[in-house]
């Protein structure tokens, strides 16, 4: 039978109060545990989390203060046999890597260096080139930031991950043929976001025989910000083991080729917590001033929806305005929910990826946002009160 263990960190100290962990969820030594009534909905969302594959999870919960904001950051469970999750345990984040990629996008637009309306075959070497889709348009970067480009999901010949070459990823650009026109629809894609890391990483790091997706991440994003957990996949002694299925461990995604925007960092929940704040407009750094543009509309989203797209995050304005990634590998999964009016956030990380996992990291990470939120005023909690 498994155990749960949870761990309770603040970025300022809080008072702990006596009684806030029931018999089942013992917090581990050294635990700070600011608000009962928040750590009762996270232990509820971690011991749904649990019933599945995942052996450990971190939650990240950013929240406003009169000094700008705190964090709280709770962990569950083990990510390795015996080992508790804590604060530096790390965990494939997957297509949360996609936000990242809008980051740099947006670096390179301040600074001049591209525009959101440049064409795609610009950047693509001689004799290789871009799709095309008969009387279309030409496909933009902007199409590539907000799954509108027409690619497919995954482009051919993608696994192994780690040995998708550069030129692999032209070949398969020449060889395709669009479903869709460039702008006309939404369909995600993580070959359009791969895509664009390899441009982008040709910009910020040029003359590489392989795009350097994550010297161009670290120099620009998470250098600046101390976010030391957050980098390219290798197996570091704090990586959690990915789980597909209760007590069956899968294998490791590592996305770190030529598609590696699309899905190849990882990170732990301190990192994302301090993503989430940034992106937010939250911080001292400058890209505090950058980062709250990737949450700007700049094309339609799914249709049928309310939702639209940033560079990366997806909009939604019902039944109040919020932001959303996630992301999911062979055997962990990530949820990040912003609520910028209100600097709040909550980002999931476990390592448990199922039929039903990647559903169930998003519903709770909702249900965390739509309970703790103050922008649904509920006045409850250390979610909401300072």
């Amino acid at each position: 039978m498994r155990t749960l263990a949870v761990a309770v960190t603040l970025t300022a100290a809080l008072t702990l109060f006596p009684g806030t962990a029931g018999a089942a969820t013992e917090p581990n030594p050294g635990s700070v545990i600011g608000d009962t009534f928040e750590l009762k909905h996270v232990e509820t969302v971690a011991g749904e989390i649990l019933a599945g594959p995942a052996t450990g999870v971190s939650i990240a919960i950013v929240k406003p203060s009169p000094t700008g904001s705190r964090t709280t950051t709770y962990y569950f469970g083990e990510y390795q046999p015996g080992k508790r999750v804590g604060p530096d345990t790390q965990f494939e984040i997957g297509s949360e890597t996609k936000v990242f990629t809008g980051a740099l996008l947006e670096l390179a637009v301040r600074n001049g260096l591209v525009s959101l309306d440049d064409p795609v075959s610009t950047f693509i070497p001689a004799p290789h080139h871009a799709p095309t889709f008969p009387g279309a348009r030409a496909m933009t970067l902007r199409d590539l930031a907000t799954h509108r480009s027409g690619l497919p999901d995954i482009p051919p010949g993608y696994n192994p991950k780690d040995e998708y070459t550069v030129e692999k990823l032209w070949e398969g650009l020449d060889n395709e043929t669009l479903p869709t026109a460039p702008g006309a629809t939404w369909l995600y894609s993580d070959w359009g976001f791969g895509l664009l890391g390899t441009i982008l990483a040709e910009i910020f790091v040029p003359g590489q025989p392989e795009p350097q997706f994550a010297q161009a991440v670290r120099e620009n994003l998470t250098g600046p910000l101390g976010m030391s957990a957050t980098q390219i996949e290798e197996r570091t002694e704090n990586l959690a083991i990915p789980y597909a299925e209760i007590d069956e461990s899968t294998d490791y995604w590592f996305n770190t080729a030529a598609m590696a925007g699309g899905g190849g960092l990882i990170s732990n929940a301190n990192d994302m917590a301090t993503w989430a704040a940034t992106t937010m407009g939250i911080g001292d750094s400058p890209l505090s001033q950058t980062l709250p543009n990737t949450l700007f509309p700049i094309a339609d989203g799914k249709a049928n929806t309310d939702m639209q797209m940033g560079m990366a995050w997806q909009l939604f304005s019902s039944p109040y305005s919020f932001a959303y990634k996630d992301g999911a590998t062979n055997g962990c999964t990530t949820a990040t929910y912003l609520v910028p009016e209100s600097n709040w956030a909550v980002t999931i990380l476990n390592n448990g990826n199922d039929a039903a996992s990647d559903t169930v990291t998003e519903r709770m990470g909702r249900q965390l946002m739509d309970q703790l939120s103050p922008r649904t005023g509920l006045g409850l909690g250390s979610s909401y009160t300072s």
